[in-house]
């Protein structure tokens, strides 16, 4: 199984997570529920998705700089090719840091 990070879901791309999980294999993480920048029906929004979204568990400064609370274990069960993060955010250091482990 791959992994997929994001910050959260957007509504535009909803279509485009299915076809990574369905296709492709990826467990579709995110640092929040919801988008304080985007306001929709949080209901239309999960009646859309053919997964079952993962939160990174942590403090929300944590979420906030990008440290995804729990990648470590995730990339020891899941043992994923590919491993998909945000820009801009130390989880991209973070997954090439725990690749070493």
């Amino acid at each position: 199984m791959n992994i997929f990070i994001r910050t959260s879901i957007a509504q535009y791309r909803v279509d485009t997570y299915n076809v990574l999980f369905e296709k492709y294999n990826f467990k579709m993480c995110f640092f929040n529920d919801e988008d304080v920048e985007q306001h929709y029906s949080e209901s239309v929004v999960n009646d859309r998705l053919k997964f079952s979204p993962y939160y990174a568990k942590g403090h929300k400064f944590c979420n906030k700089i990008g440290f995804f609370c729990g990648l470590l274990t995730m990339m020891k069960k899941e043992s994923p090719s590919i491993i998909i993060v945000p820009e801009f955010k130390i989880c991209v250091l973070q997954a090439i840091f725990y690749s070493f482990f």
